[in-house]
C-alpha cells in the first residue's frame, strides 16, 4: 500500500507528561507540514486519547500522529480501534464504527517519549524525521494488528474476563513488569537527567529488577486451528511476548509490527543471585542478537494462545511498558492472547 496519497485532515495526540513532549510537538507540527494538510482540518488532542476522539476527528483520510512512548501509542491505537480497556461491553458497541473508521487513518507513532519500540520498529530513522516521511522512497502503509488481552478468573473459558485491552509491542509477565515497575517511581528524577546519563540509570535500575525478580510457574497454551499444544514452565521470572522488530531483530525472526508473528523470550530462575545475574545477561544477549530459546510463534485469526499462573503468589504483569494496580495475574488465572481483526494502517519503513 502506497504512503504517497493525499489526506483530508490530521488529528495530533500529545501526552504532556512524555519525557520529550517539546518534540512531540514539534514532529507532529512537522508532519501535518509535510503532508500538505489544510488548516482548519488539523487537530490537536493533549487529552488521553479515547474513541470518542477518532469518532470525531476522523473524516476522510486522515493522519493520526502518537506523540509519547509506548503507552501512548497503545492509547492512540486501541481508540482506533475502539477498544475500552477493561469493559469488554463498550469495546464490542464500538467495532463496527471503527473497523470502517480504522480504513481511513494513516497511523504515524512518534518516538517522543521514553520507550520507542513501537515507533522505531515501524520506522527506524524516519521516526525522528516525519517531515521527511511523505517523500521518502522506503516508506509504505503496513498493516498492524495489535494483539488482544483477556485475563480471565479461575475457571480458564468459564471465568469472567476481569482485565481486557489491547497490546502493541511486547506483554509481559514478571520481571520485565517489575524493571517497569521501578522505572516508574523514579521517571520524574530520571527526565532532568541528560540522556546518556539517564539511559544508563535506567539499565541498571531494570537489571537490578530483572535479578531480583521472583520465580514463578505457568502453564501456557497454543490453539491453532483447533488443534492445542500446552507445556509448563516452572521457576521462572519471567516470560514477555515481542512484537516489534527493534528487539526480536526482524532480519532474524522476521517479527515486526505489521505481520503476525510473536518473539517469546523466557528468563530462567536460578538458585543464587550470581548464577542469576548470569542467566539474566544470556537472555538479554539472546534478545540482542535475536538468537532466543523458543522460536517466534504466528498468532493468526485461527490461533489463540494464553497462559495460565499455577503457582500460589501473584505475579505483575505489563502491557507495552504500563504497569499498576490493575496489572497483576492472580493464582489460577489465565491471561488469553489473540489478533485483532481490525488492522491499522501504519505509516512505516520498508
Amino acid at each position: 500500500m502506497a504512503i504517497h496519497e493525499s489526506l483530508d485532515g490530521a488529528v495530533s495526540f500529545l501526552n504532556p507528561a512524555a519525557t520529550n513532549y517539546a518534540a512531540s510537538t514539534a514532529r507532529a507540527g512537522a508532519a501535518v507540514e509535510a503532508f500538505a494538510i489544510p488548516e482548519e482540518h488539523r487537530h490537536v488532542i493533549e487529552d488521553r486519547a479515547t474513541p470518542q476522539h477518532v469518532q470525531q476527528t476522523v473524516q476522510g483520510r486522515t493522519l493520526v500522529y502518537g506523540g509519547g512512548g509506548d503507552s501512548t501509542a497503545n492509547l492512540v491505537a486501541a481508540s482506533i480501534l475502539g477498544d475500552v480497556q477493561d469493559n469488554p461491553e463498550a469495546t464490542a458497541n464500538n467495532r463496527r464504527r471503527h473497523a470502517e473508521l480504522a480504513t481511513y487513518v494513516r497511523y504515524l507513532p512518534g518516538p517522543d517519549g521514553n520507550a520507542n519500540n513501537f515507533a522505531l520498529s515501524a520506522l527506524g530513522r524516519l521516526a525522528r524525521y516525519p517531515s521527511k516521511l511523505a517523500a521518502a522512497p522506503e516508506s509504505r502503509v503496513g498493516l498492524h494488528r495489535p494483539l488482544l488481552y483477556e485475563v480471565r478468573g479461575d475457571g480458564g473459558d468459564g471465568g469472567d474476563t476481569v482485565r481486557s485491552g489491547i497490546v502493541t509491542s511486547c506483554f509481559g509477565l514478571g520481571c520485565a513488569a517489575l524493571a517497569a515497575r521501578d522505572l516508574d517511581k523514579v521517571k520524574p528524577e530520571l527526565k532532568q537527567l541528560p540522556r546518556p546519563v539517564r539511559l544508563g540509570r535506567e539499565a541498571l535500575i531494570a537489571f537490578g529488577a530483572v535479578v531480583d525478580a521472583p520465580a514463578f510457574s505457568i502453564a501456557s497454551t497454543l490453539t491453532i486451528g483447533g488443534e492445542t499444544q500446552t507445556r509448563d514452565f516452572s521457576r521462572i521470572t519471567g516470560i514477555e511476548s515481542i512484537g516489534s522488530a527493534i528487539y526480536a531483530k526482524e532480519g532474524r525472526t522476521r517479527v515486526n509490527i505489521d505481520d503476525t508473528r510473536e518473539q517469546l523470550v523466557v528468563t530462567e530462575g536460578r538458585d543464587s543471585r550470581f548464577r542469576q545475574q548470569v542467566a539474566t545477561i544470556a537472555t538479554l544477549g539472546r534478545v540482542k542478537t535475536g538468537r532466543h530459546a523458543l522460536p517466534a510463534i504466528d498468532i493468526t485469526d485461527r490461533t489463540e494462545f494464553s497462559l495460565r499462573l499455577t503457582s500460589d503468589q501473584p505475579v505483575p504483569f505489563h502491557v507495552d511498558g504500563e504497569i499498576g494496580v490493575r496489572y497483576q495475574l492472580e493464582p489460577g488465572q489465565t491471561v488469553y492472547l489473540r489478533r485483532s481483526d481490525i488492522a491499522i494502517p501504519t505509516l512505516m519503513a520498508r
